[in-house]
C-alpha cells in the first residue's frame, strides 16, 4: 500500500478532528444533562475549555481555509475565544448572565454564519447538516439572550446544544470521510 499524500493525511486530520469535536459534544451535553446541579461549575470550567478548543479550531480554519467565508470563520472563532475565557471568571451570578448573552450572540452568530455557509456554498458536503447546525445555534442563542440569568436554562440549553451539535458534527465528519472516498477512488480510477 502506498504512503497516503498530504492532502490525504490532511483531510484525515480534519474528518478525525471533527468527529472527535463531535464526541466531546455529546459526551460533554450527556453530563450536563444528567448532573445539571452539582456540575453547573465544572460544566462551565468544561464548556470554557470546549469554547477555547472550538474557537481555535475555526480560527486557524478560518486563516488556513480557502473558503470564501474565511472571515466569518475567523469572527465566529474569535467569539468563541472570548467566551471561553470568561467561563474561568470568579463572580459566579454576574458571570452567568455575561456568560448567557456572550453565549446566545456567540450561537446566533455561529448559526447565522453555518447557514449563510450552508445555503450559499454549493459545493460544500453535507450542505444540509450545516444548515441544520445553524439553526440549532440560531434557536439556543434566542433562548440564552432571552433568559441570560437563569443557571438553569443556560446549563439545560448549553446541554442539548452540545448533544445536537455533537450529533451533526459526528454526522458530518463520516460524511467527509466518505466523500474523501469517493474521491480518492475517483483519482485512482483515473490515474489507474
Amino acid at each position: 500500500m502506498t504512503n497516503p499524500n498530504p492532502l490525504q493525511q490532511g483531510i484525515k486530520a480534519t474528518w478525525q478532528a471533527i468527529l472527535a469535536l463531535g464526541v466531546l459534544s455529546i459526551v460533554l451535553g450527556v453530563i450536563i444533562a444528567v448532573w445539571p446541579g452539582p456540575t453547573t461549575l465544572v460544566v462551565g470550567i468544561l464548556f470554557g475549555i470546549f469554547l477555547l478548543l472550538t474557537g481555535a479550531f475555526q480560527v486557524i480554519a478560518g486563516l488556513l481555509g480557502e473558503t470564501q467565508h474565511r472571515v466569518l470563520t475567523v469572527i465566529s472563532g474569535a467569539l468563541a475565544l472570548v467566551l471561553g475565557v470568561s467561563c474561568f471568571r470568579d463572580d459566579v451570578i454576574n458571570s452567568v448572565a455575561i456568560l448567557g448573552i456572550w453565549i446566545g450572540v456567540s450561537w446566533i452568530f455561529s448559526g447565522v454564519t453555518s447557514i449563510t455557509i450552508g445555503i450559499s456554498d454549493k459545493q460544500l458536503p453535507s450542505r444540509v447538516w450545516v444548515v441544520i447546525l445553524g439553526l440549532i445555534s440560531l434557536a439556543g442563542g434566542a433562548v440564552l439572550i432571552a433568559y441570560p440569568f437563569s443557571v438553569e436554562v443556560l446549563v439545560l440549553v448549553a446541554g442539548i446544544w452540545a448533544v445536537a451539535i455533537g450529533i451533526v458534527q459526528v454526522i458530518s465528519a463520516f460524511q467527509l470521510r466518505s466523500t474523501a472516498k469517493q474521491v480518492q477512488q475517483r483519482v485512482s480510477d483515473l490515474v489507474g
